[in-house]
């Protein structure tokens, strides 16, 4: 009953913890233990994605986060490993007789390793410590898929906007050059103006369609 338990949850709720405060929003611990094979709860697939919505998409799916979070397990589950005792060495000899008068005694004995007593606090304090290094590895990945992911949605949303302003820019140069074309045939302008006006036109097209 005195054994370090090996019960991963209060160190996976630790990591989650540690992630929090340096997130924007608050993190449900509920995202990260659904599976990553099934679809994610907080979006239908349709509507317009948000960088907060994209953040819980990413972290429940992402197989990154659910490695870093396998490693507080196994370093929980090393810990209680260190704690317990090894299994004992069992020696059993039995005599067998020789001299056709008797045989020799039978002898058991049962011995625990001694170095397992010698280093057991060693071996703790080393297996603690890989444990809490594992909660801020896992607390650091989900900082760090936070940040990834807010980055790249406005890089998306600032692209999209951009996206539709060389849009705009090349149609205004389409009907500049139009205007520029009859003027042309008013007599009002010269051919090396049309011929940059479709210059200007063309290079504008190429932008919006890149």
């Amino acid at each position: 009953s005195g054994c370090i338990s090996a019960d991963p949850v209060d160190d996976r709720r630790r990591a989650v913890d540690l992630a929090g405060t340096r997130l924007t929003e608050p993190l449900s611990k509920s995202i990260l233990e659904g599976s990553a094979q099934d679809p994610p709860a907080a979006w239908n697939g349709d509507t317009p994605l948000d960088a907060d919505t994209a953040v819980e998409v990413a972290l429940s799916r992402d197989p990154s986060i659910r490695q870093t979070l396998a490693m507080v397990d196994m370093a929980r589950a090393e810990l209680a490993r260190e704690d317990r005792a090894p299994n004992p060495v069992v020696g059993l000899n039995v005599g067998i007789p020789i001299d056709g008068i008797a045989g020799g005694p039978a002898l058991a004995n049962l011995a625990q390793q001694v170095t397992w007593l010698w280093t057991r606090p060693w071996r703790i304090e080393a297996a603690d410590a890989e444990r809490r290094a594992a909660i801020l590895r896992a607390a650091s990945a989900i900082v760090d898929l936070d940040a990834r992911i807010r980055h790249q949605h406005a890089e998306t949303i600032a692209a999209a906007e951009l996206a539709a302003i060389d849009r705009n820019f090349a149609d205004i140069t389409r009907r500049s050059m139009e205007l520029v074309r009859k003027r042309l045939q008013a007599g009002e302008a010269s051919q090396l103006d049309l011929d940059r006006a479709v210059v200007e036109a063309r290079k504008a097209e190429v932008a919006a369609d890149a």
